[in-house]
């Protein structure tokens, strides 16, 4: 009788170990040729066992990791890359749900099963020296044999990039020239206009403005904090007026077109020590998804409490299937599609747990619909930010 099977969530758990997997790593050092030829290739190259473990990869890959190739041999892609999901399932890389939708994975099974070139994107968050980074790639996975064993090779490319300047063609092409058009649209009428249409319409203007703003400001925080460069300016903040200017603005934005979102429930001290812009662009980034989320006739909610510890959930009404759930902090993935899109959760995650010390998590199901909370780092031992009823 065979030895049981690992448990797994998606791809076979086994691995050589010992003397296969020393014989595995002979069967490719036995083209000496084959080293020159990797280390030629600008990028990183991996060449894997049938067990999705590394046997030889070359000096890129190494170098970008720090390390050096001997260290790797055993391990597999995402314990290589030290992506923060390698050790979710029962055994390791590639055994958890998440790996579902494991770009990485799905090529390496696809070229292994069918015996013929896969080609996929991949988006990783990896521990790195500060916390965690992402990565964007495309991956080739790409049968090979030597000698009588077979071999999978797997190269990875960073298209993060790509994916940036894609973005920002989004930006510019689209959201802003659409608000800068209507902008100009309400400019033009202004001198046909009655003296009270007219104040209407530069309420208008004045709106379409900070939207233009607000979209290139979103941009450039993004990138300083990407770099690590952004600057976090903590002060009192009320968090009542906050909260009550941001779904004001966002009940008049295009995205709540047939939407409603209600006046903000609080409970609590409103007043926290934070940075103000930053909180105003993660809640901001939050109704928005949930209004882009939410059906015709829906209504989104905004509650804060504040008994022990502060924390903010936005509300909608609509449940993200499974696969969203499992992407749903990577960064550039979307629910609406399209090159280029996809940023606000993950600078939700990234602006509130590397700069405002905080938390952020979800909750989707049916009968619940979906809730994300923030979770804010309490006020400094000492520091009097005063009281005053919300009921």
């Amino acid at each position: 009788m065979g030895s049981a099977l690992l448990a797994t969530d998606f791809a076979p758990a086994e691995r050589a170990a010992g003397e296969l997997l020393e014989h595995q790593v002979q069967c490719v050092l036995a083209h000496p040729q084959l080293g020159v030829l990797l280390d030629c290739l600008p990028d990183p190259v991996l060449i894997l066992n049938q067990q999705r473990q590394i046997v030889r990869c070359n000096g890129r890959l190494a170098e970008l990791l720090g390390t050096t190739p001997d260290a790797l041999v055993g391990k597999r892609p995402g314990e290589a890359l030290t992506c923060v999901h390698a050790s979710d399932g029962p055994n390791g890389c590639g055994t958890s749900r998440f790996r579902r939708v494991c770009g990485a994975v799905s090529a390496i099974l696809r070229s292994q099963n069918r015996n013929l070139p896969a080609i996929e994107e991949c988006r990783i968050t990896r521990h790195s020296s500060d916390g965690t980074a992402s990565l964007d790639l495309l991956v080739w996975a790409t049968p090979t044999t030597f000698g009588a064993e077979t071999f999978t090779v797997f190269v990875v490319r960073d298209i993060g990039d790509q994916k940036r300047r894609l973005l920002l063609e989004r930006l510019f092409f689209h959201d802003v020239l659409n608000a800068a058009g209507g902008l100009q649209g309400v400019l033009e009428l202004l001198p046909t206009l009655s003296a009270s249409e007219a104040a209407e319409f530069v309420q208008l203007a004045e709106g379409l403005a900070r939207q233009v703003v607000d979209e290139i400001q979103a941009q450039r925080e993004l990138l300083a904090a990407e770099r690590g460069e952004l600057q976090v300016d903590r002060q009192v903040v009320d968090v009542a007026e906050l909260l009550t200017q941001l779904c004001q603005f966002y009940g008049n934005h295009a995205v709540a077109a047939g939407r409603t979102i209600c006046p903000p429930r609080l409970q609590g001290n409103p007043r926290i020590v934070t940075d103000p812009t930053l909180l105003r662009r993660v809640v901001g980034n939050l109704i928005k998804n949930a209004l882009e989320a939410s059906l015709p006739g829906q209504a989104v909610s905004v509650l804060y409490e504040n008994e022990s510890n502060p924390r903010i959930q936005v509300h909608n009404q609509g449940v993200m299937s499974d696969e969203v759930q499992l992407q749903i902090f990577q960064r550039f993935f979307s629910t609406k599609g399209g090159n280029g899109r996809g940023v606000g959760s993950y600078s939700v995650k990234l602006l509130t747990e590397k700069y405002l010390g905080g938390t952020v998590d979800f909750l989707s199901r049916d009968g619940l619909g979906t809730i994300f909370t923030l979770n804010l780092e309490p006020a400094p031992s000492g520091t009097n930010l005063g009281r005053r009823s919300t009921d």
